[in-house]
């Protein structure tokens, strides 16, 4: 498929908008195994993965931007992070993403807005939570131990998705100062050697 300005496109989004979204979710799998926080907090990785969520689908501002980062990170949690979920295993990664989308299609794709990406990202990891809970009942474990602590384990998701959110409107708002934009380049942009 072509757009009309003669870029690729597939599911609308250009190379460069498909390039973002794959290497934001190898960044959130790289996270999880290299930024291993010893808090001993349930949810505390919210911090750091959701804050990646955001910002990945707040650069390409496209609908269903998070949920594809979702689905590739859970099809690379399945077959790099241990769990005993298996296959599903990626759900738990594709929820907030859609939860995410959610809150971007609803307040206008601001996901530079701290009020928005903290409840975005807030709501993500507790997305996060609830999926984990579902699964944890599908694989027959009984609800009452899957209960023990879930309050506070709801707490703790519930701030630290929080703070990831705020750390990724952070850091699309200090972008955007930047200039990083994904607008398309063409050869009007690119000076002339020695001009």
């Amino acid at each position: 498929m072509s757009a009309p300005n003669g870029r690729s496109t597939v599911f609308g989004m250009t190379l460069q908008e498909r390039i973002i979204i794959v290497l934001v979710s190898a960044l959130i799998i790289g996270a999880r195994f290299y930024l291993r926080i010893p808090l001993h907090v349930p949810g505390h990785s919210g911090a750091y993965w959701m804050a990646l969520l955001i910002i990945g689908a707040g650069l390409v501002g496209k609908r269903g931007a998070g949920s594809l980062i979702g689905l590739i990170t859970g099809i690379l949690a399945v077959f790099l992070v241990p769990g005993r979920e298996g296959l599903l295993t990626g759900l738990k990664y594709f929820v907030p993403g859609v939860i995410v989308d959610v809150f971007a299609f609803s307040f206008g794709g601001r996901l530079d807005s701290y009020p928005v990406a903290i409840l975005a990202g807030a709501a993500g990891n507790v997305g996060k939570l609830t999926t984990s809970y579902i699964i944890g009942l599908l694989a027959g474990i009984p609800s009452g131990y899957l209960a023990v602590g879930l309050g506070i384990a709801a707490t703790t998701h519930l701030v630290f998705g929080a703070v990831g959110g705020w750390l990724g409107a952070f850091v699309l708002k200090r972008l955007a100062r930047a200039g990083v934009t994904l607008e398309p380049t063409t050869a009007d942009d690119i000076p002339e050697p020695g001009g």
